[in-house]
């Protein structure tokens, strides 16, 4: 057995949400060649490629055809009568493979067959082993049937050695069987070389090899010779590609280039003169291997003898795959020439108007809206203008070629007797008409595949068979495979004088038995019965239709009337056209629009309401819903389109309404508040008058502001009269803004105060050998200041008022309660520039204030995170970022090059790193009082990222195949070697790491790039991996392994990695997730303890599902056990809990309501958010009857603990802050006066979840 000689499948204005399918996707179609794929079950690559050939060596599949049921048994009667299951399991496979219009095929009943039941399929083999080990097992299940000789015949051939005594003469001779020649590859150039020196050259026996003559009776020279004997119909040749190399002790792979011929003449190397016909071959498949001689992976190229599939150039079948396959040599640019070739492709040169506008898609690419609308207009206006080549029959919505038209009645009618190949009938003749033509197409689209192709020569119909993808190929795909890492690792020859029949050309049904055609008939139905279930589910969208008699018009904006219904749900195919949506609104709206006499608008539902947008128009009647953007959850307003009781408003994006909340404050002090929606093209002098009939307020004696609220700031701006002309939009008005109205002759202090042109402000002595000893409290002044004075005349009044040194430099900063230090102001600056507003809270300190071409930056060293600044420095905002580190860097009393300065959010998180190349503070966009954070590493040059990596301890992966592989042990003990090497630091602990080293390297390297750079560290130097799929990278998260790093040609800009940690693991195994694979760690629970087992890796394909069932029957899979019996839990380490996945099968009942169904969820979303790294606990139901939900470890609990004395705290230290400060507790020592009202509040960090888009 050669180990692991492959690897796993490379697979390849109107409201909407997310649509939940309640259905699973069914499998893919064929591709455009019409031939068939097998699934890899995980490591069955080498048993796909082996059996894709039997299966297009039309002999062998004939041969096995041929056996019938009463030879071979029933797999229905299998537990009552004997039964030959594999040939059974073959002839079902094949089958599928030749006529199941599915991409590829399972081969999971085949592999039951076999006996596999310890995962064999996720083990890895040698193909050329299988071929012999197969070959045996089904010449073993046909003994006593017709088909008992079927291997033989096609396969078995001999060989004969003679030996020659040079003393007597005398000749001996033994004969042998093959199954499959071997030929050397070591020290050939091809393949006839290398038969040659096998068949043609003698090997003389002298010396202490000399041959013992039984004639003679004595040790003599001879001549040894190697002939064939019989060839078989087909032959099977394996190349022997891995050699073993003594010196160093392993094996390694033949890449060198070995040539051969399609056409091969084995006349020179039969020991007797056989006739031409005989002894020519033809190449129709070889298996091919990429790897080296420890991994790689297998597919086979393969001729289509029997030209059962459609060969297309490769250019052609990209194209193909998108769906369009038809001839390119249709003028697609021109409508008229497109849409006459598609209807003459119908076998009715007719359609409806909806599969004509799909296959208009598939044939250009583009859908008729995007194409040829800006242009011709909607589709039924370009119709009926060419009346002359089309006839469009508007009562069935079905299209003519005016020459079909012109054959039978000029105005098709279903309510009468039709001749048409449609049978029409009188109930229902627009649904009749349009399944008849869908059924029509159904039953031609498969066989259209198989088009008649060039048969004759060896050289065309080549397909590469990869797994579930088959493609064509050229020839010179197949000279590729000469040599490399990527080559031909056997070769099937067939015997050029088989003749096909005729009739087996083109005709996948050839010698099937009637049992297996209906069994694949039943399959074909069932598939295209779940794809149109499928199709329904994934275009049926739920719409909400509003009734326009259930609203009223207020100010402008709709309004829901009270004890109403508002709207009706409806759910329609999103595929149909306007007219269908029309026809199903009028049949819920007859009774209230009996002539179907409405207007239909898309809606929105806004703050102030709802609004209407587009109108749905006669124009668009076939158009469908999709193009339209209608979608799931659009509101549908119906209405008659001019007034909504007895009120005219407007619609669209430019009168869409704003909310406003509106205060009064009327002459007797009492005060009204509301809020109302106005449009956007109010204006000022429109909203007085609304404001004015809806409170006893008149106009002339109103006065109207807007209040901004910005942070602690409050201000009123008034709306006079050079305001009235202006609408609400033009004064950018948006949901929510505040507007206050107020009589003229109300007193409002608090409003002369804010309009009148003084603050008051109030100013801490902070200078510390400016305080009295005999008084310890802080000292305050308060002072008045006008708004367009300067900041130094504010710090004067106050160094005069608290009695400081003149002769002494002074600042002035803010102070904002629960923020942090803030820099010092600019003392050019007026008071308004600088934000100063009524009742604002100052300090005055000893320092020089900056200059106006200065910036004060805050700085910190570390992670930052914290409250409060360490630092601060003022430099000239033209100094370079390298200059100002340094200058920082002396300051925190800093030595040394290998620091580097990044911007912080608004919560002190570390975020992109400044530039140290010649950039200027300015250049970097640096503002006064930033606050910028010093870390340690040095910066990469530019265009270069820093990674810091770590490793980590191996996992144990489910279905880890490399015990018993010596290569997989001696890297086994490579890696623990390693580790030893470090003591103890992460022995038996799978989250503590060892520290490997420093990398730098380009952004645009790709992953193969920097797995490479990594393994010429010192610690990984001495450790041979097989290639770089043997190290995983991952993105350190919180000091976890998270996302992996995916797709070795993947350059580190388009996965957008920054400079950053990143966590390496040794595989014994070769690794290459895909984008739908995640990497999940699982442990289970062991049963009455709080503990788990050790963790184990299992990577999870979401491609079918990423739901809840998905995942627990993928652990069910891996942990042995039933289904419903596993209960599983994902672990959320930061806040020590964990989350049950509910798959909505458990007993237990889930008294919180949630939004989402719980078998339908995407886990990658809300709230699990599975990703790689994850760790999920498993549960035995049976194992653990009574506590279900309780998957808490005792670190958990004392975890928990922690967080809930934090927290705690927190909330004390937060009512603290709020409670009136006196004294120390606050600035204003022993006054009553309390924290203004609007104190900004801490904020709190949003956290999005994104999904990995690279």
């Amino acid at each position: 057995m050669f180990g692991s000689l492959f690897d796993d499948e490379r697979t390849a204005g109107v409201m909407t949400s997310v649509h939940t399918l309640p259905k699973p996707m069914p499998p893919n179609r064929r591709l455009p060649c019409g031939l068939s794929g097998i699934e890899n079950q995980g490591a069955t690559c080498y048993l796909n490629s082996l059996l894709q050939t039997l299966l297009y060596t039309p002999e062998f599949r004939e041969g096995l055809f041929s056996l019938s049921d009463a030879e071979l048994g029933s797999l229905e009667n299998r537990e009552k009568a004997k039964t030959r299951i594999i040939p059974l399991q073959l002839q079902r496979l094949f089958a599928r493979l030749l006529l199941v219009d599915q991409q590829a095929a399972s081969t999971t009943e085949l592999t039951d067959s076999f006996g596999w039941s310890n995962n064999e399929e996720l083990q890895q083999h040698d193909v050329q082993e299988l071929n012999r080990i197969l070959f045996s097992a089904i010449d073993s299940s046909l003994v006593g049937t017709s088909g008992k000789d079927l291997i033989s015949q096609l396969y078995h051939g001999s060989t004969i050695t003679e030996i020659v005594c040079q003393v007597c003469g005398k000749i001996s001779e033994r004969e042998e069987d093959f199954l499959d020649l071997n030929v050397i590859v070591a020290g050939f150039n091809n393949l006839q070389d290398s038969l040659n020196a096998t068949f043609l050259q003698t090997e003389i026996m002298k010396g202490k090899n000399q041959y013992r003559c039984s004639t003679c009776c004595n040790l003599v020279d001879a001549k040894k010779g190697l002939k064939i004997q019989c060839l078989p119909p087909i032959l099977t040749l394996s190349l022997l590609r891995f050699s073993y190399d003594i010196a160093k002790g392993e094996r390694f792979k033949e890449t060198g280039k070995f040539t051969f011929p399609f056409e091969l003449d084995m006349a020179p190397y039969c020991s007797k003169e056989e006739k031409p016909e005989d002894t020519t071959y033809e190449l129709f498949s070889v298996l091919i291997h990429s790897g080296c001689s420890s991994g790689g992976h297998y597919h086979a190229f393969i001729r289509d003898v029997d030209c059962l599939g459609k060969w297309l150039a490769p250019d052609e079948e990209v194209s193909g795959s998108t769906g369009t396959g038809k001839e390119n040599n249709c003028n697609i640019q021109d409508p008229v020439v497109l849409i006459k070739a598609i209807l003459s492709d119908t076998e009715d040169r007719c359609l409806p108007i909806e599969f004509l506008s799909s296959e208009i898609t598939k044939w250009s690419g583009m859908n008729w809206n995007k194409k040829f609308k800006s242009t011709f207009g909607t589709i039924g206006k370009f119709l009926q203008k060419h009346n002359d080549v089309f006839y469009f029959n508007s009562s069935t919505n079905i299209v003519y070629l005016n020459a079909e038209a012109m054959n039978c009645d000029p105005a098709p009618d279903c309510s009468t007797a039709s001749t048409s190949s449609m049978d029409c009938t009188p109930s229902s003749p627009k649904e009749t008409k349009k399944s008849a033509v869908m059924n029509s197409l159904k039953l031609n689209i498969f066989d259209k595949k198989r088009v008649q192709n060039n048969f004759g020569s060896v050289m065309q119909n080549w397909f590469d068979f990869n797994d579930s993808r088959v493609t064509s190929i050229l020839v010179k795909d197949i000279e590729k495979q000469f040599s490399g890492k990527e080559s031909a690792y056997m070769l099937f020859y067939r015997r050029k004088s088989l003749v096909r029949p005729l009739e087996a050309r083109g005709n996948p049904r050839y010698m099937m038995p009637e049992k297996l055609l209906k069994l694949v008939e039943e399959e074909n139905a069932e598939l295209e019965k779940q794809r149109e279930e499928y199709e329904l589910a994934l275009n049926a969208i739920n719409l909400q239709v509003h009734l326009g008699n259930s609203y009223k018009c207020t100010n402008g904006v709709l309004e829901p009337k009270p004890n109403e219904i508002n709207y009706l749900d409806l759910t329609i195919d999103k595929r149909k056209l306007l007219l269908d949506l029309k026809d199903s609104i009028f049949k819920l709206c007859s009774e209230i629009y009996p002539s179907q006499e409405f207007v239909l608008h898309t809606a929105r539902e806004v703050p102030a309401g709802l609004h209407l947008y587009e109108e749905l128009s006669e124009s668009q009647n076939f158009e469908t819903l999709k193009d339209l953007g209608i979608l799931e959850g659009t509101k549908i307003f119906v209405w008659d389109g001019k007034q909504l009781g007895g009120e005219h408003f407007a619609i669209g994006v430019a009168h869409e309404p704003v909310l406003l909340n509106i205060s009064v404050k009327l002459q007797n002090g009492e005060t009204v508040e509301m809020s109302r929606g106005f449009p956007k093209t109010t204006t000022v002098t429109e909203l007085k008058n609304l404001i004015s009939n809806l409170v006893p307020l008149p106009l002339e004696d109103m006065r109207v502001c807007r209040l901004d609220l910005q942070g602690e700031e409050t201000r009123l701006s008034p709306l006079n009269e050079t305001h009235n002309a202006h609408t609400l939009s033009e004064l950018s008005f948006i949901d929510g803004d505040n507007i206050v109205a107020e009589s003229m002759k109300c007193n409002d202090s608090l409003h002369r105060k804010e309009m009148s042109s003084k603050v008051t402000v109030i100013v801490q002595n902070c200078c510390q050998g400016f305080i009295p000893e005999n008084n310890p409290n802080p000292q305050l002044a308060e002072l008045t200041i006008d708004l367009d004075s300067t900041v130094e005349k504010l710090r004067s009044l106050a160094v005069s008022k608290l009695n400081l040194d003149n002769n002494r430099s002074f600042i002035l900063r803010k102070y904002i309660k629960s923020q942090s230090k803030r820099p010092p102001l600019h003392e050019h600056y007026t008071i308004r520039e600088v934000g100063i507003v009524e009742a604002s809270c100052l300090t005055i300190e000893e320092g020089e204030p900056p200059a106006p071409d200065q910036i004060t930056i805050m700085f910190t060293v570390g992670i930052g995170l914290g409250d409060s600044v360490d630092f601060e420095v003022t430099v000239n905002k033209n100094m370079n970022v390298q200059e100002c580190l340094r200058k920082m860097l002396c300051i925190a009393g800093l030595n040394g090059d290998a620091w580097h300065l990044r911007k912080t959010n608004w919560c002190g998180e570390p975020m992109e790193q400044l530039s140290l190349d010649g950039m200027t503070l300015e250049d970097e966009s640096i503002q006064h009082g930033e606050n910028l954070l010093i870390m340690e590493g040095r910066l990469p040059a530019k265009g270069f990222l820093s990674f810091s990596i770590w490793l980590f301890p191996t996992l144990e992966t489910f279905a880890s195949s490399q015990k018993g592989n010596e290569y997989m042990n001696g890297l086994h003990s490579g890696i623990e070697n390693l580790l030893q090497s470090y003591g103890d630091a992460i022995k038996d602990d799978v989250n503590r790491s060892i520290k490997l080293g420093e990398v730098e390297i380009s952004n645009e390297s790709t992953v193969a790039d920097l797995k490479n750079t990594i393994l010429t560290l010192p610690s990984l130097s001495g450790l041979c991996l097989p290639n770089i799929r043997h190290l995983r990278l991952q993105i350190l998260d919180n000091g976890r392994p998270g996302r992996v790093l995916r797709g070795l040609s993947n350059t580190l800009r388009k996965l957008k990695i920054q400079s950053q940690s990143l966590a390496a693991r040794i595989l014994y195994h070769e690794e290459d997730l895909m984008h739908s694979e995640i990497l999940l760690n699982i442990r289970q629970r062991l049963p009455e303890t709080k503990q788990y087992t050790a963790p184990f890796e299992m990577v999870w394909e979401t491609t079918k599902s990423s739901g809840p069932k998905a995942l627990k029957q993928a652990i069910a899979d891996s942990v042995c056990c039933p289904i419903h019996r596993v209960v599983v839990a994902k672990h959320f380490p930061e806040k020590c809990q964990w989350l049950i996945i509910d798959d909505g099968t458990s007993s237990k009942k889930n008294t919180r309501k949630k939004r989402w169904g719980t078998g339908k969820s995407n886990l990658r979303n809300s709230p699990y958010f599975i990703k790689d790294g994850d760790t999920l606990g498993v549960k035995d139901r049976l194992s653990d009857p009574d506590d279900q939900d309780d998957f808490l470890t005792q670190q958990d609990i004392e975890g928990q603990e922690i967080l809930r004395i934090a927290a705690e705290n927190k909330r004390i230290k937060r009512q603290e802050d709020k409670s009136p400060s006196r004294c120390g507790e606050w600035m204003l020592g022993g006054s009553d006066r309390e924290l203004p009202r609007h104190a900004k509040k801490c904020e709190v960090g949003i956290t999005i979840h994104v999904d990995d888009f690279t």
